[in-house]
């Protein structure tokens, strides 16, 4: 089973799925195995000095988008390849999460607005999580709730969802819809995270 992210949560995680939704709809979902599985995702956002830490490996599990899912080639997480890596800090920018094969700055010390993900701030010292510009320059993908992330003057692509799990290695298809836990039968019984 998954259980949707809660950032207090100490529990150890050995897979996470990412699901971008339309008001609890499943539009897009990727899964993917942590490279370390016994440690709670509280411990793997605290990591911030000095961050851009890979925290999955081999690629997505699993990935599913729906036909119908609205600018989809926009979307920094569902539109990228690679593995999925946490804090992505680059000059003053941070980014809480990317994926490697997505628009990503090549090092720490590049100045340069193109790093695209979820939680982003191009205003911040990400080392200390802290904003410097006030919030102005924060554009935040929902985690959970219903805060959208904006692109192109405010094209709404979705709502963000982060799910985490001890044992599961995939995730309802598009069309399902979300709750605080989802049961999933494990697609590779034999199959050890």
């Amino acid at each position: 089973y998954y259980i949707l992210l809660n950032t207090k949560a100490v529990v150890s995680t050995q897979s996470t799925g990412l699901v971008r939704h339309q008001e609890g709809e499943v539009d897009a979902v990727k899964v993917f195995r942590f490279r370390e599985p016994d440690r709670s995702l509280l411990d793997r956002f605290r990591e911030t000095d000095p961050g851009r830490t890979v925290v999955t490996e081999g690629g997505p599990l699993q990935e599913n988008i729906s036909r119908n899912a609205p600018l989809i080639q926009h979307d920094p997480i569902f539109s990228a390849s690679g593995d999925v890596a946490f804090n992505w800090n680059n000059s003053d920018n941070g980014h809480r999460i990317v994926l490697t094969g997505g628009q990503i700055t090549a090092t720490a010390t590049e100045h340069s607005d193109k790093t695209r993900g979820l939680g982003n701030d191009f205003r911040c010292d990400p080392v200390e999580e802290q904003t410097l510009g006030g919030g102005k320059y924060a554009h935040e993908a929902s985690l959970v709730g219903y805060s959208n992330y904006k692109q192109d003057g405010g094209t709404v692509l979705g709502s963000y969802a982060l799910y985490v799990s001890k044992d599961a290695d995939n995730f309802p298809l598009p069309g399902a819809r979300l709750q605080l836990i989802i049961q999933v039968e494990p697609k590779h019984p034999s199959l050890e995270l």
